[in-house]
């Protein structure tokens, strides 16, 4: 398994900065990364419910999110859904525990308990997935997917610290 220290590194800066208390879902910046491919970062939380940075990459990504943007005005159930299950991003969001296997927040809380940080309140555990049209989020796990990550948690943060945040 892939040493994830300088991801959580990353990941309580993030936090730290909570720049959800000051930007909006939709106050996108973009990123290149080393392969040519852009990535449209967003911050999420701004409302209280889901704390993370989401990467959509290219311009499939981007759509998924205008699909995404216009979910709640869906009447449908299953049409809603459906919109539901056509992200393509990538995310660092911070979770409860209770939506993270067992091992994780085991390799969680050594990080944290080795740096004195604090795993109390809401969703404090981060954690790094992957979203796909037609498939449940699951883990990144592919070395790209993680290069993407570790970018857009770098721009991030200069992003926030550039602003003032």
């Amino acid at each position: 398994m892939m040493n994830k220290e300088k991801f959580y590194d990353l990941a309580f800066e993030l936090k730290e900065l909570a720049l959800w208390d000051r930007m909006y879902e939709n106050e996108f910046f973009a990123v290149q990364f080393d392969d040519g491919t852009l990535g449209y970062c967003s911050v999420m939380g701004s409302e209280g419910e889901h704390y993370a940075l989401g990467i959509y990459m290219g311009y499939e990504g981007i759509a998924s999110f205008r699909e995404l943007s216009k979910a709640s005005k869906i009447k449908n159930v299953m049409k809603f859904h459906e919109v539901l299950l056509s992200q393509n991003c990538l995310q660092c969001s911070f979770e409860d525990k209770d939506l993270l296997e067992t091992q994780t927040v085991k390799e969680i809380r050594r990080y944290a308990k080795a740096r004195r940080i604090s795993l109390k309140g809401h969703n404090p555990y981060p954690n790094f997935l992957l979203y796909e049209p037609s498939r449940v989020p699951w883990q990144a796990k592919d070395p790209i997917h993680w290069n993407y990550l570790q970018a857009a948690l770098v721009a991030t943060i200069d992003v926030g610290k550039k602003l003032g945040m």
